[in-house]
């Protein structure tokens, strides 16, 4: 009895590991512990990387095949974005973007403390067309999308007014939008 307890046992480690080596989704082929390095993850995945070493290892299943180590980007760069968790250092109107533009155009702008703001568009003649924001702002970076489908092709100024709710300093700034239909 003692002799079938073991082969069964045996048995089963055995389909265990099989059916592992078989059926594994991952396999880690080398690997390599160095000091620096961080983790990224959303819902879905988590990543784990290491900088200091040209390669580290390779992780891969049917899907993916993931390599990390130390990466660089070929190529030259040319500029930096500024990004929306960043305060600026000054009030500031970014020229619209497309420009020229149909219908829709991004207008962008810049607070470095809570303002009081006021963008309008105005056509050639110094006609007031439309109020595209008023209101009090956040310090930060802001994007409004003027849409200017129910008017004729030309060329519009876009008046940026901010007054700084602490300072109470005052700033104004425009740019020139082309609509072209």
């Amino acid at each position: 009895m003692g002799k079938n307890i073991f082969r069964l046992l045996l048995s089963i480690s055995l389909q265990i590991i099989l059916v592992s080596i078989l059926y594994g989704q991952y396999q880690i082929t080398n690997q390599n512990i160095n000091s620096g390095g961080g983790i990224s993850s959303n819902n879905e995945y988590q990543i784990h990387s290491s900088a200091g070493a040209e390669y580290i290892s390779s992780i891969n299943n049917n899907e993916y095949k993931i390599q990390h180590g130390f990466w660089i980007v070929g190529g030259t760069m040319t500029s930096m974005e500024k990004d929306n968790f960043t305060i600026p250092t000054k009030f500031e109107l970014y020229q619209n973007y497309p420009n020229p533009f149909n219908p829709t155009t991004v207008i962008k702008f810049g607070l470095p403390e809570p303002s009081n703001v006021k963008i309008e568009i105005y056509n050639m003649l110094g006609q007031k067309i439309d109020i595209v924001a008023e209101g009090n702002k956040a310090s930060g970076y802001h994007e409004i999308t003027w849409n200017a489908s129910k008017l004729s092709s030309g060329i519009f100024l876009i008046n940026f007014t901010a007054v700084g709710i602490e300072s109470g300093h005052n700033y104004n700034q425009v740019k020139k939008a082309l609509l072209l239909k």
